[in-house]
């Protein structure tokens, strides 16, 4: 079997993809930020602190979806009558959820500005503007015939021309997370601080998987991003974009995220200093993904203008289309997607909307709701969009984060994978008593059919093989259950306050009220959650930094996303020549075929038995070493409970598990419970089990149909043709229990 990535079904619902307005004016005038008591020398727009600065994975869940609307023809205004109070509510709580948090705001408390030395950022042109390539055009080389092209251009944009190959220094997924924020400022004047917001941004890049976080109202300069640079040079790649006159109340930026995303030869444009960055990112295979993040300005007429700029640099500098646009629009394109509902300046609206057309962007989903922050993608990237989401960031400011996941056109189909079992679950007491009660029927099954009652249906490896089924599907159970008590608590008052939002037999002030203070507890608990996993993180760092172990030595390991195998030739001998496999299930019996036909007599098929045999022969007379003969009889001798338990002890952690996913740990604290049980019928002895079932085999052969001996190949490309998978070089993930009896046998052999 092929280790391809987890296939994640693909649903036709979608979630709601857009954040939320500005409180107070609704976003058409006064403050765009909102200004904390302890600020203290900061500049306008730092948060609160709220973390400690360690890098750490945060346990928040998804915000469910609010609201869905019918789709209606592109260009058409929706039909949203039937809908307007639910809309009304949900703005409402947010402005009311906002006003909360600003009642416990000293506005007497001092402000002051950094005096930095802001450097002007000069507009990088776009190099062979002409000739660069949008989403996924011309995705076939030389030698791919007409078919295969028609295929592979299928749904591309039409202005696009083929790009230049560059050498691309990452493999990336066929995937990508593309989330936007307005992070209302830097939150301190240091990266380096533990108050910088950056702190959460890159807990988010890497909680999240972003592969591409779009983030407006950024207040960077090049000195600042230099730092990001320096602190997370394994995680963050920064794109930004300032005003020079005015650096503390704009500015735009991109962050690509190292570990999914390749940054060589990612190019970028200033369209509009601090206010529109187009960027160019070379993505899966050959294709190279275009984007614009925008920052509208607050003031109505200001945004007006804006976007007839917008519309007058495509227009006038010949700007490649981009596949999708993000950012804080500051406007809302109904009435209703404010609180209380009003409508935007019509001027706004048609100046937005013939640039809209003119890039031929629409909202993605068929269902949304629309606020200030949104994201647009082209029609064709459409197809390939799903899970749109609003959720609540943890970092400390009055936006929320939306975000789409968009897949490769050329992404082959893939299987569900393979399940592992994680080592946290071994601490659940309940599972593991369960455990017990199922192997200790392993283990009189496996007595029971050994010796003289042992048949083909009925032996110590079927019966094992059984056992570990059921040992499969109870480990199962409990890691979907097996949830923090804090995280449950959660995730359940989002479903909370999804009910209350979208109840419409509530009053619309009882629903503001009990929603507010939903609110306000899940951001607390989300705050939780990210403070004990930072203190947790901070402890383990304090124990294991400059230590030999597996905690430094990945902190200095550069992470790169698994390559999927795009497609495999098959074999001349199937008939199906220059028909390439595409799916996952195909490729891996292209796969399996070929190396098992490298192990086969079929593979030398000029070569007759009578031939064979006298090769072998001539082979064994050159060996003239032999057993020496005291020795000869531990050969004979079957396995023991010492040589087993020498083995399982010696069994490394931390190692990957093989087909049936479960990991040596599980066995070592089965073998643990046994030998610390207060009464001996109560727990089963798996030094017994395993003997049993080991000499078992080193009798009779492995049974087939028990998957013990099977295996799980992951190919690792070498050179010359990707799709020829002789040019790949294999590593098989085999089982524990059957490395422990390779661990054994091997030692009796040295």
């Amino acid at each position: 079997m092929l280790n391809t990535p987890h296939d994640e079904e693909h649903h036709t619902e979608v979630n709601i993809r857009n954040g939320s307005c500005l409180p107070g004016t609704g976003g058409r005038s006064g403050a765009a930020i909102n200004h904390y008591p302890d600020d203290g020398s900061g500049e306008i727009g730092d948060g609160a602190p709220t973390r400690i600065g360690i890098d750490e994975d945060v346990l928040w869940g998804r915000t469910p979806c609010l609201h869905l609307y019918q789709p209606t023809p592109l260009g058409q205004p929706q039909d949203r009558s039937g809908t307007d109070s639910v809309h009304a509510s949900i703005n409402a709580l947010h402005t009311l959820h906002v006003e909360q948090m600003e009642r416990n705001i000293d506005t007497d408390s001092g402000l002051g500005t950094t005096e930095e030395d802001v450097p002007i950022r000069r507009s990088q042109r776009i190099r062979d503007r002409n000739q660069h390539c949008t989403y996924g055009i011309d995705l076939c080389g030389e030698g791919c015939d007409a078919a295969e092209d028609d295929r592979a251009n299928h749904g591309m944009r039409e202005n696009a021309q083929r790009r230049k190959k560059k050498k691309k220094g990452k493999n990336t997924k066929g995937w990508l997370q593309v989330a936007s924020l307005n992070m209302k400022g830097r939150g301190a004047p240091s990266a380096w601080s533990p108050q910088s917001k950056w702190v959460q941004v890159n807990e988010m890049l890497k909680k999240e998987k972003i592969g591409m976080l779009t983030l407006q109202e950024t207040h960077l300069s090049d000195a600042y991003v230099e730092e990001i640079h320096q602190k997370y040079s394994r995680r963050m790649k920064v794109f930004h974009s300032i005003d020079p006159e005015h650096p503390n109340a704009k500015g735009v930026a991109v962050v690509l995220n190292r570990e999914l995303i390749n940054i060589d030869n990612v190019e970028s444009f200033e369209v509009i200093a601090g206010r529109a960055l187009l960027v160019m990112i070379p993505w899966h295979g050959d294709l190279t993904l275009t984007w614009l993040v925008i920052y509208a300005p607050n003031d109505t007429a200001e945004n007006r203008q804006f976007w007839t700029d917008m519309s007058d640099k495509w227009s006038t500098l010949g700007l490649p289309s981009p596949d999708g646009m993000s950012g804080d629009f500051n406007f809302g394109e109904d009435k209703i997607d404010r609180h209380p509902c009003r409508k935007e300046d019509a001027g706004l609206l048609q100046a937005f909307r013939e640039f809209k057309n003119t890039l031929k962007l629409r909202d993605a989903p068929p269902f949304s709701v629309s606020r200030i922050d949104r994201i647009y993608v082209s029609p064709e990237l459409a197809e390939y969009s799903e899970d749109w989401k609003i959720e609540l960031p943890n970092v400390n400011m009055d936006h929320r984060m939306v975000s789409v996941k968009i897949s490769s056109p050329r992404l082959p189909y893939i299987g569900r994978g393979r399940w592992t079992m994680q080592p946290h679950l071994l601490k659940n007491e309940k599972m593991l008593k369960e455990i017990d009660k199922v192997m200790l029927v392993v283990q009189a099954g496996v007595e029971d059919s050994a010796g003289n009652q042992r048949t083909e249906d009925n032996n110590p490896q079927t019966v094992y093989a059984k056992g570990k089924e059921h040992l499969r599907a109870i480990i199962q159970k409990y890691a979907k259950v097996n949830v923090p008590q804090k995280q449950a608590r959660l995730n359940e008052m989002k479903v909370k306050l999804d009910f209350l939002l979208t109840d419409e037999d509530t009053a619309l002030e009882e629903r503001l009220a009990g929603g507010a203070i939903l609110q306000d507890e899940i951001f607390r608990l989300q705050q939780e959650l990210n403070n004990e996993n930072q203190v947790s993180t901070a402890i383990k760092a304090r124990m294991e930094v400059e230590t030999v172990s597996k905690f430094w030595m990945n902190m200095g390991k550069k992470k790169s996303p698994r390559e999927t195998i795009q497609k495999l030739k098959r074999p001349s001998s199937t008939g199906d020549r220059g028909i390439n496999a595409e799916r996952s299930d195909e490729m891996a019996d292209v796969a399996r075929s070929f190396y098992e036909n490298l192990q086969t007599d079929d593979a030398y098929p000029d070569v007759t038995s009578q031939q064979r045999q006298e090769l072998i022969d001539e082979v064994i007379r050159h060996i003239t070493t032999e057993v020496p003969v005291d020795q000869r009889q531990e050969l004979v001798e079957l396995l023991s409970d010492e040589e087993i338990m020498a083995a399982l002890k010696s069994a490394a952690l931390g190692k990957a598990a093989g087909v049936d996913g479960l990991i040596y740990e599980l066995w070592k604290t089965l073998h643990l419970r046994f030998l610390t049980r207060e009464d001996q019928d109560q727990r089963a002895d798996i030094i017994r089990i395993f003997r049993i079932v080991f000499n078992d085999i080193e009798t009779h052969g492995i049974v087939p149909g028990t998957g013990f001996g099977m295996g799980w190949i992951c190919p690792l490309y070498k050179k010359k043709d990707r799709t020829d998978i002789a040019n790949y070089r294999p590593i098989t993930l085999l089982n524990t229990d059957y490395k422990v009896m390779m661990k054994v046998l091997a030692v009796k052999l040295a």
